[in-house]
């Protein structure tokens, strides 16, 4: 996700408008004028297709070739059929498998059907009637490895002219059997080459990311794409695998895998031209991929989460993983549903292009094919009311789509042209919020107020103010589709924050408004709006869709120098979802926990959610009803700067505030913590718990570690600028205030079991001795020492942020931490020196070499940058890093090659492979590959090193073939990924390898 700049509304400074006061009756707000989009409306939209006919939760549509008729399957089992007639009004049941379906009684634990997820005819449907569902069967009590889903074979029966079809259930004929448990995939298709192809997902809860550890494992039939012959069974089963599958030949591997490393494969489609298939796979976190399947191939579940690391250590398939065609980030989509190449004739703007939509965010998208197996960037070409579940395609190659939620079937329209130019508001003042906008009053009817828990966002302050037309109320919702308690809020509803920032630390009287945020619901989707201040303080003007940035200069005394550079940025409309998600509430900070304060207004106290609440601005707290979900659990928030709050409620909130809003189920955070201040800390999963996402060179680190700040990775990662520091949204400066109170939380934390059992209680008293030895004045030989490790930089710098150094101590410990070899010490003292640590634009795949080489390294960054951001250290050895041997030793290598050299071997690392760094492909008799260097080549066997570092030898007798590989083991791309300046000090560092 990228940068958005406090656009998690109710999280910041304290506001200085009066917050709500009670009042006897609501003004009604009547000046609004934040209506509609300022962009041009997308090209399409959806046209009820059969509009006498609705559906029970429907969640598939098919065609029959040779047939008139219209299938759609209902996931409580029922499917009918109908004529393809826009004003058909009569549905014929083809079949209820909840009623026929009995062939569950033979599985133990099953209690009977339980889902249909889809259905294909034959290709041949015409001559052989054949018609193959995918169902699941219901369990009391799941056993440990329940066998209950299903592809099913059916003969349909009544395909004379004028009979109505349906499905013979004494017909059934059980094709294939796997798992079942969540993430079933579960959709059918026949391919070009007659062949039946049908997904499985993981078949597992969402929490633990592949519980089963499946995604990599091609033993199973999870996580697939599975391809079989139906029509010639062997070996006494009801098909057989194509000789041509590409895992047949391999050892404990399961013939029937076509493709795997997925994670819930919804919905996928062949190319009626190209033929190729084209899957949607529903993420995770944070990236929902669209896929071209291949033969072989691997799309990365659970080692990644389309472009997003998961479990990077893991154990991998047997075949390179490869990157979706499209990844989509949930601030577009949340739960992707795969469509299909539009080869129909209705709109030939459109011929050539994948079209695929989403059920969460309820948009359809389309990207141009490039050749037969590649996409163009998407474009949003409808935005709709509809849940989106599944896409058809009739005879003529048009387009259906299914509405799960309001049980409609649906097609393409052409949006009617636009009716003149659009009116939305370009300026603040436009938006009739504000009576008089350069002082921030309000318009009548627009209710200024608090919150408890403020969010860092680099320094700012911030004005909040709630806007609801006429006098709306924002009412509790009980959401029936995932259960969750939900707000619902009047159309044109506006939340609004406008920052200021100090230009001078500390002097209030310096502020300058740089930015208003508005949060708009145009009564179906919510919007992210920035507004930027003019220099003259008198309006603001709405930032362009892609986003914006401002430098500043801050005068600083904290700061080495006086003046602390500062680039703010306007978030693009995309950025502002990243945090406003489904899954998160959209308006984050509107809500009980976070509103419910006592305040003085007009000379008295008075609670803010009770005065909200009396003038209609909140509803009363939810009340369960029968048949609804539970409320959740109630908890309160504090503010985190406020000294005489219990210590761990200010280091919950601070969490809760800062992160919560990525770090929770669904949220979009990469790691398993979940950081809601409702979860008890044993279900933060964070203390004591090992960081899978890196550890930053810590001595034994843990997200959290009891008594211990300097081997806490979530303390470093909130310290450090640069590459894995958190929040990585909303935020470039570091909050020293913020790392002060969590280092003096975690520092008071005890876990003697935990400490016992590492054996480590006496090296964190050394470590405390050592910082306190060090921080003492006349004592500062001894920072330098302090400063070698990861660990005791992190420990130096919360002893120092905690008030514990004088002036002159703190100079000193950031000299010597800016003059420092070791990386740690960089990654968490380099704002001191006041420059910009916002991230700059990647190199990206083309970029003047020349001009790189121009620019001045800094050795010592260069020497972090190889270690922790471009991470070479995973596969080399060199001067004062802790690397592996497994690549070249770069010690020396600027004895060898100037920096040109040096950077075109970055850059085109296949166009001279060091002499033994040749990586060889050893193809084993079972069908197995071996990649690795080669040690030793004899008549007898041949020893490679992988990855592993360990020697491989492989019997003569076992090998089918030998090649070496053309390209470098070490991949493309690695200098793209960095910053201009962290490329020019990493040319720095290795320059200076002699």
């Amino acid at each position: 996700r990228l940068m958005v700049i406090g656009l998690v509304f109710g999280f910041t400074a304290l506001a200085a408008a009066t917050p709500a006061a009670a009042a006897e009756q609501r003004t009604a707000w009547s000046s609004g004028r934040v209506t509609g989009s300022p962009e041009a409306p997308p090209p399409f939209e959806l046209q009820r297709i059969y509009p006498k006919l609705t559906f029970t939760s429907p969640a598939d549509i098919a065609f029959a070739a040779g047939s008139a008729r219209v299938f759609v399957v209902e996931l409580g089992g029922k499917i009918y059929s109908f004529l393809n007639k826009p004003d058909a009004d009569q549905r014929d049941l083809f079949v209820d498998l909840k009623e026929v379906i009995t062939s569950w009684k033979d599985v133990p634990g099953a209690r009977g059907f339980e889902s249909v997820y889809s259905i294909t005819f034959h290709p041949k449907f015409q001559e052989n009637h054949f018609v193959y569902v995918v169902y699941t069967l219901n369990f009391a009590e799941r056993p440990k490895d329940p066998v209950g889903s299903r592809v099913s074979r059916f003969t349909v029966v009544g395909n004379a002219a004028g009979e109505t079809p349906r499905i013979d259930p004494a017909s059934e004929k059980i094709i294939i059997e796997w798992h079942q448990g969540g993430h079933n995939g579960s959709c059918l298709k026949f391919g070009p080459d007659g062949y039946l192809y049908f997904s499985t997902g993981d078949q597992a809860d969402p929490h633990p990311p592949d519980m089963y550890n499946t995604g990599q494992d091609i033993s199973d039939l999870r996580s697939s794409i599975l391809r079989i012959d139906v029509d010639h069974p062997e070996g006494g089963k009801a098909y057989s695998i194509p000789k041509d599958n590409p895992f047949v030949k391999m050892a404990g591997a399961r013939g029937e895998v076509f493709s795997y490393g997925l994670r819930n494969p919804w919905r996928m489609s062949f190319d009626r031209v190209a033929g190729q298939l084209w899957v949607g796979d529903v993420g995770w976190e944070v990236i929902e991929s669209i896929l071209c399947a291949k033969s072989g191939g691997n799309y990365g579940w659970s080692i990644m989460e389309g472009t997003n690391p998961i479990h990077p250590d893991g154990k991998r398939g047997p075949t390179p993983i490869t990157p979706p065609a499209l990844a989509l980030t949930h601030a577009e989509a949340a739960s992707i549903t795969g469509g299909y190449v539009y080869r129909g004739k209705k709109f030939p703007q459109l011929v050539g292009q994948y079209v695929f939509g989403d059920w969460e965010t309820r948009r359809m998208w389309a990207a141009k094919l490039i050749g037969d197996d590649k996409l163009e960037p998407h474009r949003t070409i409808a935005q709709t009311d509809a849940r989106i579940v599944s896409f058809g395609e009739d005879a003529d190659g048009e387009l259906y789509i299914v509405d799960y939620e309001g049980g409609g079937i649906y097609v393409l329209a052409a949006t009617p042209a636009a009716q003149g130019p659009s009116t939305f508001p370009r300026t603040l003042k436009d938006t009739g919020i504000f009576a008089d906008v350069a002082r921030q009053v309000p318009a009548p009817g627009v209710v200024p107020y608090s919150i408890n828990a403020p969010q860092w966002v680099d320094g700012a302050s911030a004005e909040r103010f709630i806007a609801v037309p006429g006098t709306g109320e924002v009412k509790w919702k009980a959401d029936d589709v995932f259960g969750r308690l939900t707000r619902s809020f009047p159309k044109d509803s506006v939340l609004v924050r406008t920052f200021s920032m100090e230009m001078q630390a500390g002097a209030a009287d310096s502020r300058k408004k740089l930015e208003s945020q508005l949060l708009h619901f145009d009564g179906r989707q919510w919007h992210g709006y920035a507004y930027r201040w003019r220099e003259d303080q008198s309006d603001a003007d709405l930032v362009p869709e892609n986003g914006a940035e401002e430098k500043l200069s801050i005068k600083d005394a904290s700061i080495p120098g006086g003046v602390r550079q500062q680039t703010w940025h306007f978030a693009s409309r995309t950025q502002c979802l990243s945090c406003h998600t489904i899954h998160a509430g959209y308006a984050v900070g509107y809500d009980v926990a976070q509103l419910d304060r006592v305040q003085e207004v007009d000379g008295r106290q008075e609670n803010q959610l009770a005065a909200l609440r009396k003038m209609g601005l909140m509803s009363a707290p939810y009340v369960r009803k029968p048949g609804t979900p539970d409320a959740p659990e109630p908890f309160s928030l504090v503010n985190p700067e406020d000294t005489s709050a219990n210590l761990t409620e200010r280091a919950r909130s601070y969490l809760h505030a800062n992160c919560a809003h990525c770090h929770r189920e669904h949220g979009g955070g990469s790691s398993l913590i979940d950081l809601r201040k409702e979860k008890s800390l044993k279900e933060t999963h964070t203390v004591s718990q090992a960081a899978i996402l890196g550890g930053f060179d810590l001595d034994q680190p843990r997200i959290i570690t009891p008594g211990d700040p300097g081997r806490s990775v979530l303390l470093y990662r909130m310290a450090k600028t640069g590459s894995g520091r958190m929040p990585r949204i909303g935020s470039d400066v570091v909050d020293d205030r913020g790392i002060a109170l969590l280092a003096q939380w975690i520092g008071q934390m005890s876990d003697d079991a935990n400490a016992a059992a590492r054996g480590k209680a006496d090296r964190e008293e050394a470590m405390k001795a050592m910082v306190i030895s060090a921080i003492e004045p006349g004592h500062a030989e001894g920072i330098d020492k302090v400063l070698e490790t990861a660990s005791g930089s992190l420990t130096m710098l919360s002893t120092m942020e905690s008030g514990k150094t004088d002036l002159e101590v703190r100079r000193q410990v950031i000299e010597r931490a800016l003059a420092s070899k070791s990386p740690a010490a960089h990654d968490l003292f380099d704002r001191f020196t006041g420059r910009d640590m916002s991230p700059a634009p990647r190199l990206g795949d083309k970029f003047d070499r020349a001009k790189l080489l121009a620019m001045k390294g800094d050795a010592q960054r260069g020497a972090n940058v190889f270690q922790n951001v471009a991470q070479c250290a995973l596969c080399h050895l060199a001067v004062g890093i802790k690397g592996r041997e497994f690549g070249p030793d770069l010690s020396h290598i600027a004895t060898k090659y100037n920096r040109e050299q040096l950077l075109e071997s970055i850059v085109e690392p296949s166009k001279a492979i060091a002499e033994g760094f040749t990586a060889y492909n050893v193809q084993m008799a079972d069908g197995d590959v071996i990649t690795g260097f080669l040690l030793s080549r004899t008549d007898a066997e041949v020893v490679i090193k992988d990855a592993t570092l360990e020697p491989i030898h492989i019997p003569a007798a076992q090998m089918k073939s030998i090649k070496a590989a053309a390209l470098s083991i070490m991949p493309e791309g690695l200098m793209g990924i960095l910053e201009p300046q962290q490329a020019a000090d990493l040319m720095e560092f290795l320059a200076g390898q002699k």
